[in-house]
């Protein structure tokens, strides 16, 4: 309960910080060049100011999501080296003699017939 109860609590404080993240370098940004423009008259600085606050904020959101999500990703490429490495890995001769006694076992619980002569006969 208490882990269900801290997982709802650091979900919402990242959707929040990512808010915050997300709006503050757009206003600050539009604020500026809204200022920047009176001064010089320049109405085309305002548009600039908001693309330049968009692109801080599109960066900010990627920097806290990347951050969230690094555990994930560097046990997922742990996993991927270790199934790599079983594919790449060469058979041992005792796992080779292995499998053999276990397809013999196969061919004697079976019979040894095969079930295409039976019907030949």
């Amino acid at each position: 309960m208490k882990s269900e109860k801290k997982k709802i609590i650091f979900a919402l404080s990242l959707v929040t910080q990512i808010g915050i993240s997300a709006m503050v370098p757009i206003f600050l940004c539009m604020f500026i060049a809204i200022k920047l423009s009176e001064r010089l008259g320049r109405d085309y600085i305002v548009l600039l100011g908001i693309g330049f606050g968009i692109a801080v904020s599109f960066r900010n959101i990627y920097v806290l999501t990347r951050r969230m999500y690094y555990k994930d990703y560097q046990r997922e490429k742990k996993e991927q080296d270790y199934f790599r490495s079983l594919r790449e890995a060469e058979p041992e001769e005792d796992d080779l003699d292995d499998i053999d006694d276990i397809n013999d076992r196969r061919e004697t619980s079976a019979g040894g017939d095969d079930p295409g002569e039976a019907g030949s006969r």
